[in-house]
């Protein structure tokens, strides 16, 4: 739902609400239908709103993170908000007052839940019971939540404190020595299957970080994040392509990380081109024939140039960077 309002509003285009046969029907069945009891098993989300797991269905799949991960009642707060979108654009409007307040009711159950004094937490297990591994889902969720700027700038910190890495975000904290190891292939320390998920790190998650470091205004301490997604683009694994994980660090005598997994993975891909397009040039569209720029200019860049789609054309700005001011 996200990403298709995302997509209404950058273009303009609303044939996808109105022109798909029973498309607003069907998306506001399967929202009631997390809510809901059905034949199969129960409802998805619990008394709070929060939604529930089971073992294998977050992205960490080889991990059991079954209960109420932090990632799925963030998205479902980014979900509703997308259904407010789409009901403002089919003009119910006290539809979208409704989703908006259940959003903002579920909002700050999370806030509570799971960023309680600004100290990330990842799940709640079945029992209920606080995870005490720290992940990086926090970082995710944080990506589609609208918290209080201190909070957020307090949980922001202690994730990258924890989890961050020149080349990539680790998929768990390296506080947790026993459980924790960097490298992709040690077959001795974990089971290979669990490999990608006990402490190396994906490089679609520092994308991640980079916004949140950007908005939070730290965009100069974050383009050193960039920098070393550009040098796996360019110099580690196949030539254009960020591959989907890689050591944590370099192995002894090596200056940099090996890479693992797909060879290609178009999120980190996608996310490397979205910091650089949305977080430092500070494009984005307010509406389909109406463009916003507010750049927060890495040092590096100097007099950057850009060409950026308006409407049925384009637009070309050049931006440059001076003292404290952008031009």
């Amino acid at each position: 739902g996200k990403v298709v309002a995302d997509y209404v509003r950058a273009t303009g285009e609303t044939s996808l609400i109105f022109g798909e046969p029973d498309y607003w029907f069907k998306t506001v069945f399967a929202t009631r239908g997390l809510f809901g009891e059905n034949t199969r098993r129960a409802a998805l989300a619990d008394s709070l709103g929060l939604l529930r797991a089971t073992p294998t269905e977050t992205w960490m799949r080889a991990l059991d993170r079954g209960g109420r991960p932090v990632e799925a009642s963030a998205a479902l707060v980014a979900h509703l908000r997308a259904m407010a979108d789409f009901a403002r654009i089919m003009r119910v409007n006290q539809r979208a007052q409704d989703y908006e307040a259940r959003a903002d009711a579920l909002e700050a159950r999370v806030a509570d839940t799971f960023f309680a004094g600004g100290t990330p937490l990842d799940r709640l297990d079945r029992d209920g019971q606080r995870d005490p591994v720290l992940r990086p889902n926090a970082r995710i969720a944080l990506a589609d939540l609208r918290l209080d700027a201190d909070t957020e700038r307090a949980a922001t910190r202690r994730l990258a404190e924890a989890l961050a890495y020149r080349h990539g975000v680790g998929t768990q904290s390296q506080a947790d020595s026993v459980t924790c190891y960097p490298f992709l292939r040690e077959p001795a320390f974990y089971e290979p299957r669990q490999a990608a998920f006990r402490g190396p790190a994906w490089p679609w998650l520092t994308s991640v970080l980079v916004d949140l470091m950007v908005e939070q205004g730290g965009a100069e301490q974050a383009y050193g994040f960039t920098e070393a997604q550009a040098g796996l683009v360019l110099d580690r694994g196949a030539v254009g392509a960020v591959a989907s994980v890689v050591d944590a660090h370099p192995h002894p005598g090596e200056d940099a990380p090996r890479v693992g997994g797909s060879p290609a993975d178009l999120y980190a891909l996608a996310g490397f081109v979205g910091n650089a397009w949305q977080d430092y040039l500070g494009a984005r569209y307010a509406a389909g024939n109406r463009l916003v720029l507010e750049p927060i200019l890495p040092e590096a860049w100097g007099m950057t140039t850009a060409r950026l789609r308006l409407g049925e054309g384009c637009v070309r700005a050049t931006v440059r960077q001076v003292s404290e001011a952008v031009t």
